[in-house]
């Protein structure tokens, strides 16, 4: 699966709040670019939205 499939499944993942299935997709995009610092901002809005809703 590409990075950039991984980002829109994520992105949608999150949209449906399926945030299990939204945290390891991020994860894998940060494996795969860890460069990019866009994914941990992803990765810390699931983690925003889980804490929001506990």
């Amino acid at each position: 699966m590409s990075l950039s499939t991984q980002q829109q499944q994520a992105a949608a993942c999150l949209t449906q709040r399926q945030y299990a299935e939204a945290v390891q997709l991020y994860q894998a995009c940060i494996a795969a670019a860890p460069d990019d610092l866009s994914q941990y901002w992803l990765m810390a809005q699931v983690k925003a939205e889980l804490s929001a809703i506990a």
